[in-house]
C-alpha cells in the first residue's frame, strides 16, 4: 500500500510529464482498440453458424463467372456424385431475392427476402424475440427485428399476413441479429415452398460428414466441362467458413445488396497500421517516462545504499505503470465512444459490445505496464549505487537511448503518413476515375416483381382451369 501511495504521489508531483504520457498513450490505445474491434468483428464472421467447417456450399464457374449455386438445377448428370449421399448429413435450398418488395395495408416495401427451407435453422442460430423461427407450411415467414419495426411500428408482427409473389405470407417470428457480423444480409425469410419454380438459381448448402475430403472432390469437379447449352462449367466445394473471403465471386449488385464478402489483405493492411500505432505509443511513452525517472536517479542510487532489493524496486517502476495504463485505457475507452459515430460512418456498420472488448482491456492492463517497465527495471536494478547517484549530473548513455528510441517512434510515424497519404491518393484515383460512360441522368426503376406476381397469379389460373 506505502509503495502504490509513493507511485501516486510521484505521478501528481509530475504533473506536465504525467498529462503527456496519458494523452500520448490514450490516443495510441483507442486507435488500436477501434482497429481491433473491426478485426475481430471481420474474423468471427457468422460466428453463429453450426458446424462451419461441415457446411459444404458449392460454387458454380461458368465461362469465368463464378457464383455460388446448386448441384440439384441439372446441368450434368454426374454432378450428383461429386459427394456422396450416404456423406450428406442435412440440406438446405437458398434463393436470394434482393431489392424484392412486399405488400402491406395497399402499401409496397422494398426489402431483401430469402426462400429457405425448413432447416435454415439448422444451420443458422439467431436470437428469437417474438413467435417462433419456423418455416414448417408454405406460407410461414420469419422477419428480422428492424425491418418489423418499420413495417409494423410497435405492433406485434406475429400473426400479420404481408403479400409476397402474389401469394399471402403469415408472419411466425420475429429474429434478432446475432451478435457477430454476417455474410447473408436478409430483412424477411419465406418458405421455399412458397412458390413451386423460383426464377433464379439456387443456392444449396450441405453439412457433411467430417471425413469428406474436399480437395480431393475438387480434384474432379474443379475441371471445365460441357453442360446441356454448350457452356463450360465447372464446380468447387468450399466450407462456410471460407465462403466470406472467396474473392473469385463475381460481385455485382445484386450479391452485394443481400451478401458481404471481406478481403484478407485489407486485415493485413490494417493489423499492420495497428501494430505500428501501438509501437508509436509504447515507445513515446517509454521515452517520456524515461525523462523524469533520471530525476530519481539519485533516489534511486540512495535506497540501493540502504538495501533496496529487486522486487520492491520492480513493483514500484511497475504500479508507477499500472496506474498509468489503467487512466490511459479509461481515457482510450472515452475516445472510442466518443468516435463511434463517425467510425461507424467509416466503416459502414455499427460495431457493439462484446466480451472481445473485456479481453482486450485486460490484455492492455496486464502486458502494457510489463512492458514498459522491462527497461527502466533492467537500468536501475543493474545500475551501481554510486553510478545512479552520478547519473543525475550526466547520463550520456541515457540520452542515447532515449534519442534511439525518439528516432524509432519518428520513422514509424513517417512511415505511417507516407501509408495514409497513399492509400488516400489511390482512393482519390479511384473515385475520380471515369467509368467509360456517361454517368449522368440515369435512372433505374425495377418493376419486374409486380410482372413476376401478375406471372404466378396467371399460372396458377390455368392449373386450376386444367384440373377443373
Amino acid at each position: 500500500m506505502k509503495t502504490l501511495k509513493y507511485a501516486g504521489r510521484f505521478l501528481m508531483r509530475s504533473k506536465s510529464y504525467t498529462i503527456i504520457n496519458l494523452l500520448g498513450l490514450a490516443f495510441s490505445l483507442a486507435c488500436c482498440i477501434v482497429l481491433m474491434r473491426y478485426i475481430h468483428r471481420e474474423l468471427t464472421v457468422d460466428s453463429h453458424c453450426i458446424d462451419p467447417q461441415h457446411i459444404i456450399i458449392p460454387l458454380r464457374d461458368i465461362d469465368g463467372n463464378i457464383h455460388p449455386g446448386s448441384l440439384e438445377q441439372g446441368w450434368s448428370d454426374t454432378d450428383s456424385t461429386y459427394i456422396p449421399e450416404n456423406k450428406i448429413v442435412e440440406q438446405c435450398r437458398l434463393q436470394a431475392q434482393q431489392r424484392d418488395n412486399v405488400k402491406y395495408e395497399n402499401s409496397n416495401y422494398a426489402m431483401n427476402i430469402m426462400a429457405v427451407d425448413s432447416t435454415f435453422f439448422h444451420f443458422f442460430r439467431y436470437p428469437v424475440l417474438t413467435g417462433e423461427a419456423r418455416l414448417t407450411a408454405p406460407d410461414d415467414a420469419v422477419i428480422t427485428r428492424q425491418y418489423a419495426r418499420r413495417l409494423f411500428g410497435k405492433e406485434n408482427p406475429v400473426g400479420k399476413v404481408v403479400e409476397y409473389y402474389g401469394k399471402d405470407v403469415i408472419i411466425r417470428g420475429v429474429i434478432d441479429e446475432p451478435g457477430c457480423k454476417t455474410l447473408l444480409r436478409f430483412d424477411m425469410l419465406v418458405s421455399y415452398n412458397l412458390i413451386k419454380q423460383w426464377q433464379r438459381m439456387d443456392i444449396s448448402l450441405k453439412r457433411v460428414l467430417p471425413g469428406v475430403d474436399l480437395d480431393e472432390i475438387n480434384k474432379v469437379s474443379n475441371v471445365f466441362k460441357k453442360d446441356k447449352r454448350g457452356s463450360s462449367i465447372r464446380w468447387k466445394f468450399i466450407p462456410w467458413e471460407d465462403f466470406y473471403w472467396e474473392n473469385a465471386i463475381g460481385h455485382d449488385a445484386d450479391y452485394d445488396s443481400i451478401m458481404q464478402f471481406g478481403n484478407h489483405t485489407h486485415l493485413y493492411i490494417l493489423s499492420g497500421v495497428a501494430i505500428l500505432l501501438l509501437l508509436v505509443g509504447i515507445l513515446n511513452f517509454i521515452n517520456i517516462y524515461m525523462v523524469f525517472m533520471m530525476k530519481r536517479s539519485k533516489e534511486y542510487g540512495v535506497k540501493k545504499v540502504f538495501g533496496l532489493q529487486r522486487l520492491p524496486l520492480f513493483l514500484q517502476i511497475w504500479l508507477e505503470n499500472q496506474l498509468l495504463a489503467v487512466v490511459a485505457l479509461l481515457t482510450a475507452w472515452l475516445l472510442v465512444e466518443a468516435s463511434q459515430v463517425p467510425v461507424s460512418q467509416l466503416m459502414g456498420e455499427r460495431i457493439g459490445y462484446s466480451a472481445f472488448d473485456w479481453q482486450i482491456s485486460l490484455g492492455f492492463l496486464v502486458l502494457l505496464p510489463l512492458v514498459t517497465s522491462v527497461y527502466p527495471y533492467i537500468k536501475y536494478n543493474y545500475l551501481s549505487p554510486i553510478a545512479s547517484i552520478r547519473s543525475i549530473a550526466s547520463n550520456r548513455q541515457s540520452i542515447t537511448i532515449r534519442m534511439a528510441f525518439l528516432f524509432l517512434q519518428y520513422i514509424i510515424t513517417i512511415l505511417l503518413l507516407v501509408l495514409s497519404l497513399y492509400f488516400g491518393k489511390q482512393l482519390n484515383f479511384l473515385l475520380s476515375t471515369p467509368p467509360g460512360y456517361r454517368t449522368e441522368g440515369i435512372l433505374r426503376a425495377e418493376l419486374f416483381h409486380e410482372n413476376n406476381n401478375h406471372l404466378v397469379r396467371e399460372e396458377e389460373a390455368d392449373r386450376n382451369k386444367r384440373a377443373a
